[in-house]
């Protein structure tokens, strides 16, 4: 199976994703001195039990997002019938990275999400960027 390709979103991810439908379950800014992608992965399971794979993508990218842009991080969760939508804001313009050649941390992070995600990309926003990932129930089979 390959991995979904990074989708580049210069219109309104939410609308493009249906997320009009989802309920917001956490919308959080995330700051040092916590340690922000394993804090990503703890509100995840705090407020979705059972959804590792979205704990895991959460993570992945508060973890990716911190790399590129620094300690700062919003982190919102929303769900609906079958998916999840993980959404991590910050204060970079980069595009983010597909791959990271001579940092294996970085290319690990980005393969976990494609992995585990349906669809995932990247918007601008205002004052900097916003990367999300859609998770499916099916990535949890247990869930």
């Amino acid at each position: 199976m390959s991995a979904p390709l990074l989708a580049v979103v210069d219109l309104d991810t939410a609308a493009d994703l249906g997320a009009r439908e989802l309920e917001t379950v956490v919308d959080v800014e995330l700051r040092p001195p916590l340690p922000i992608a394993r804090t990503a992965r703890l509100v995840t399971h705090r407020f979705l039990p059972g959804r590792h794979a979205v704990a895991d993508v959460a993570g992945a990218l508060a973890a990716m997002s911190v790399r590129q842009a620094g300690p700062s991080v919003r982190l919102r969760l929303r769900h609906g019938l079958g998916t999840v939508l993980v959404e991590v804001e910050d204060h970079s313009v980069e595009f983010p990275p597909l791959r990271c050649e001579g940092d294996p941390v970085a290319t690990a992070l980005i393969d976990d999400v494609a992995r585990l995600s349906a669809a995932w990309g990247y918007r601008r926003l205002p004052r900097g960027r916003q990367i999300w990932a859609r998770v499916e129930r099916s990535a949890d089979p247990v869930a």
